[in-house]
This record gives structure tokens, sequence and C-alpha cells, in this order.
């Protein structure tokens, strides 16, 4: 579940960004983004006050040195200028690449960009709460995005970095919210698979 109950929501105009990759920016599957379905969500919630913004940036990665790292995107320059007071955070996926997973200190560097993508967040001047997302499964294996990867070596990460930070509790769309009939190619949702993600 994305529902962002935290110290925040009392704040108005409430602003929610969804911070990701192509999971986060919807390409493939058709239909609107998750970001589009939460907007909805927390209007029939009583949070009418609140915006939802979507970030997401497709085949960005969370590790820097890679082709296309997320903290040097225009969709995170974007973020910080908009200057959330929630933020829904999801990378990870296109981490799990072989050509990103199999460089020497994948994983401690992973740990480490991910505490300092959160901190740099906290920083900001509305101190957003942070909120840490496990992406769906790899149903089957796209441009070497890794099933086992992901959940047996980034997702201990995710967790690991949400209860040293003491973040609030992580959403996940691991099974069983998103289960293979919700996913079009092995890694991207269908419009019934996107609604579910909001939920």
């Amino acid at each position: 579940s994305s529902d962002p109950k935290c110290r925040n929501t009392a704040v108005r105009p409430l602003r929610i960004a969804c911070l990701g990759d192509s999971l986060t920016e919807g390409v493939h599957g058709g239909g609107p983004p998750y970001p589009v379905h939460l907007q909805k969500y927390v209007e029939e919630r009583g949070l009418r006050g609140a915006e939802v913004q979507g970030f997401g940036h497709s085949g960005a990665t969370l590790l820097s040195r890679t082709s296309l790292p997320y903290n040097r995107t225009r969709d995170w320059r974007n973020l910080l200028q908009w200057r959330p007071h929630v933020v829904l955070l999801m990378l990870g996926t296109n981490d799990s690449k072989r050509k990103h997973w199999l460089k020497a200190g994948a994983g401690p560097a992973f740990y480490a960009e991910l505490v300092a993508m959160v901190r740099l967040l906290q920083d900001l001047d509305t101190q957003p709460d942070i909120i840490l997302g496990e992406p769906p499964p790899v149903w089957r294996s796209i441009d070497t995005i890794t099933n086992s990867t992901l959940a047996e070596e980034i997702l201990p990460l995710q967790r690991r970095v949400q209860a040293d930070l003491r973040l609030p509790p992580m959403f996940s769309l691991q099974e069983p919210v998103i289960d293979r009939t919700l996913v079009t190619d092995g890694v991207h949702l269908y419009p019934k698979g996107r609604k579910k993600a909001a939920a």
C-alpha cells in the first residue's frame, strides 16, 4: 500500500512526490501511471488539499556508476524544486541489471547512495517523510533485469536502510500485492496493476 499516513499529513497543501523509474513514469502497458491513481486515492480518503506528482524516469538507477543515475536526471532536479512533504521512493529494478550489479562494490554502494539520497531529501526545508518502496517481482528478464538480484540483494538493502534510518514503514509491490496477471512484459504493470499499486 502507498497510503502516506505520516506526520506531514497536517501540512496544507500536502505535496506527495513519487520518485522512481519506468514503473513510476508509467511506460508500457497503457493507462495512467500509479501517481495519477494515488491522487484519486488520497482525495477519496479526505486529503483534498493533497497534490500527487510523478517524478518517474524510465531506465533510471539509484547507483551513480551507470549510464542513467536518477540523481542526474531533470526529474530529480524538478522534484527538489517542488519541495514535497512526502516522498515515495521506489528504485532498484534497473540496478539489478547485470552490467550494473556485477560491478565491484555494487551492494555497499547501493546502501550508501540510498542513505545519501534519503538524507538529502530530508534536508529540504519541508523536511519530507521518505517512504521507501519495494518494486514488483520480475517475472521475465528484460535487458538482464534480474529478479534474484532484486529479491535477494537489493530489497534486503532497502529494508536495512529503512530500519537504520528509522523511516516510516515501507510500501511493497511484491506478491501478493502485484502478481503475474498484473504485469505486461515481465516487469511493467497493466492498468489494473498501476491502480492496485496506489491502493
